[in-house]
């Protein structure tokens, strides 16, 4: 009986992934979700194999990780629990924020407030839920909360005076947003593996330096919203991993 829920969540998250394929796309570009017509991540190359292959990514990446937190988080039809859909749901949404934050940041450099700002909610009405199952969780999260209004009161004095939005204000509530979904080790495995990620993609940079007409490499155009995103969920996936086989 297993085996068939798993191969619906399969389904939906295959359909949840190519949602985040067509946001990724339609978001930084003002395009209503609802829109028909062909809005998808396009790759540079012209080779159609790789456009069928970054076509499948999404609802592939989708589907497996529905299987996978559905596994982890045990949503059995023999002895389905509340608390265990919730935290299922939770999650979806959770990994839904960091997938297509990490998109867009990777071709545009730029941390979507739309996103940042579904996060914080999605935050908030997690926290809410964290109190209600565990009144001791809202000592951490009040903190948590405090650093959202400041980093919303600078954004809204940058966005007056300069017309943009900060990348770096941007970080810091996509940081925020991690710490309040994962525990305080994988926030810290997560800081490290971006340390890491980000220093042999700057390696690469100047080891192609001369290919790329000897430009100066700045640190503005390195995506560290991306390597941030999928190094947490690079990170949950393996203790998910390890969690199972151990069990």
């Amino acid at each position: 009986m297993n085996i068939f829920l798993y191969v619906i969540l399969f389904l939906i998250g295959a359909i949840v992934g190519s949602f985040w394929q067509r946001a990724i796309y339609r978001i930084p570009r003002n395009i209503s979700m609802m829109k028909k017509g062909v809005t998808y991540i396009e790759p540079e190359s012209k080779s159609k194999f790789l456009k069928r292959l970054v076509h499948l990514f999404y609802p592939l990446l989708g589907g497996i990780s529905f299987v996978i937190f559905g596994k982890i988080l045990e949503i059995d039809t023999n002895s389905l629990k509340i608390s265990s859909v919730i935290m299922y749901l939770f999650t979806i949404l959770y990994l839904t924020t960091l997938v297509i934050i990490a998109g867009i940041d990777q071709k545009s450099i730029k941390i979507e407030k739309k996103m940042t700002t579904s996060g914080i909610i999605i935050s908030l009405i997690y926290i809410i839920y964290l109190y209600i199952v565990d009144p001791s969780s809202i000592y951490f999260n009040t903190v948590c909360l405090a650093v959202y209004l400041i980093l919303l009161t600078i954004d809204t004095i940058l966005l007056r005076k300069y017309a943009e939005n900060s990348y770096t204000i941007g970080i810091l509530m996509l940081l925020n947003i991690i710490l309040v979904f994962s525990e305080t080790e994988i926030f810290a495995y997560t800081m490290v593996m971006t340390a890491i990620e980000i220093i042999i993609y700057m390696l690469i940079l100047q080891l192609n330096k001369k290919k790329n007409g000897n430009k100066k490499i700045r640190l503005d155009k390195v995506p560290v919203g991306y390597f941030i995103s999928v190094s947490n969920i690079a990170i949950l996936f393996l203790l998910a991993l390890l969690k199972y086989i151990k069990i």
